[in-house]
């Protein structure tokens, strides 16, 4: 059975996504998030959008070029907030290479072609993916449907984002809604430190709360298939793979950590830490009871 492994690789290799309804930002410079800095350096003619939320460690602000010819090409990209140093990006490469494992793939996790600190996967039936360092921090380049791009794309864009002049846009490593705030000490207990990274939103009512270190995130949010891998989750409790945790009205949790809860309102809440070998189911639980206010 692997629901479990799906699931998580899922998690671990999705991009964060940008939220302009946010509160605390700065104005990054140079001007302008990276997808619509390095469009106007790309042969044809793309377009930017917010990317879909997803949790990533290292923390990271995410954007998604569009192709307007052609609707199913679409490549996600992210960077990383902090700077990112070469043993820490050996370890982002070793929790993507335990979460492709796990999850199935055939294809296995090599080098980039973007130098020291960069890898990547080229699967022949799922979106590649590419990894890389630019000016010290961590850029992800992700095609996000099958058949939509390919690696040589992905490598085209990359060498744009090295060469942008000025560099890339500065982070912003504070964004704070006071409803998140119950949930920072056990969120700070997962991470081993204080939190050096804060980045929640509200969009669209759906409530987004998140923590990072220079290596880790926590992270609690309304995701758009959170209610289908909550029935997942109930399911592969049958398999011995999850079990029922008293968090909100219901909740349920899977045997590495990973959890998600139905609030009074039926609305489903994903509670994640990662690299996702590093969660722990106990401290997993005590920080979604923290945060679960927030979602009532």
């Amino acid at each position: 059975m692997r629901r479990r492994a799906t699931i998580t690789a899922v998690l671990l290799l999705a991009l964060l996504g940008c939220d302009p309804h946010t509160t605390n930002q700065t104005a990054p410079t140079p001007t302008g998030n990276l997808c619509e800095r390095v469009r106007l350096t790309l042969p044809g003619t793309w377009t930017t959008e917010a990317a879909e939320y997803r949790p990533a460690a290292p923390l990271s602000e995410g954007c998604t070029l569009v192709d307007p010819a052609q609707a199913a090409h679409r490549i996600r990209v992210l960077v990383s907030i902090l700077p990112v140093t070469a043993a820490q990006a050996a370890r982002f490469r070793k929790a993507d290479e335990v979460s492709t494992a796990a999850g199935g793939y055939a294809a296995k996790v090599g080098d980039g072609g973007m130098g020291d600190g960069s890898w990547a996967l080229n699967p022949a039936a799922a979106a590649p993916w590419l990894v890389f360092r630019a000016d010290g921090r961590q850029v992800r380049l992700t095609v996000e449907n099958s058949g939509a791009g390919t690696m040589h794309e992905l490598l085209s864009i990359a060498h744009a984002v090295t060469s942008l002049a000025g560099g890339l846009p500065a982070g912003h490593p504070t964004v704070v809604r006071p409803e998140c705030t119950p949930g920072t000490v056990a969120a700070e207990r997962i991470l081993g430190t204080k939190a050096v990274l804060r980045r929640d939103a509200l969009v669209d009512n759906h409530l987004t709360c998140e923590w990072g270190s220079a290596t880790r995130t926590v992270a609690a949010f309304m995701g758009a298939d959170s209610a289908t891998d909550f029935g997942l989750i109930k399911q592969a409790a049958t398999g011995g793979l999850a079990h029922r945790v008293t968090v909100g009205a219901e909740g349920w949790q899977q045997d590495d950590g990973y959890l998600i809860f139905r609030t009074s309102r039926d609305a489903y809440v994903t509670v994640v830490s990662l690299p996702w070998d590093e969660m722990r189911p106990k401290p997993i639980v005590e920080f979604a009871r923290a945060i679960a206010p927030a979602y009532s």
